[in-house]
């Protein structure tokens, strides 16, 4: 056997798996509820509330490729390569996704106030920024952790099943 060879086994690999619930549940939780929320909670214009949903997904888009390349050829620190990017989003994405469910309200009869409006656009933005990061380092820890192809498939179908879960709880709710 290589010396050089890693493979996640046991509660390693099942620990790395698992992690998909954690980055997966809260965007598809926001993504699901946002929009009926701010519309028939917040009294937010249907289609202010949709561009909200397409600037947050549009910034996820171009983030995503930016933040793996950043993360790719970051030289390693004291945390490593990766765990600063981490430390970074995710309390990024919990300060974003507690903030996002406390917009100030529309008055009776303005569904298209502007500040409800503008505040929704930068919470929407902020927390698929910070979700583009957060996905973009833990994908990209998989092949750091696992050097063996095989390893590396077994890992990724149970990140996918994780995924799943995720996706259909949400979904059930």
């Amino acid at each position: 056997i290589n010396a050089d060879v890693r493979k996640l086994t046991g509660a390693k690999k099942w620990g790395y798996a698992i992690g998909a619930l954690g980055q997966i549940f809260p965007i598809t939780f926001f993504n699901t509820y946002a929009f009926q929320y701010y519309v028939y909670t917040i009294g937010l214009d249907a289609s202010l509330t949709s561009v909200g949903i397409f600037l947050g997904l549009f910034v996820f888009a171009l983030s995503s490729p930016v933040f793996g390349s950043l993360i790719d050829n970051k030289k390693p620190t004291k945390f490593g390569k990766r765990r600063p990017f981490l430390l970074l989003a995710i309390p990024g994405l919990i300060i974003f996704m507690t903030f996002a469910w406390t917009p100030p309200k529309c008055p009776i009869g303005e569904p298209f106030y502007i500040p409800t409006a503008i505040y929704f656009w930068l919470f929407s933005i902020g927390i698929d920024l910070n979700q583009g990061l957060v996905v973009s380092t833990y994908l990209s820890m998989l092949a750091e952790q696992s050097t063996d192809d095989e390893n590396r498939v077994n890992v990724a179908n149970l990140q996918g099943l994780f995924s799943i879960l995720a996706v259909s709880y949400t979904h059930l709710r």
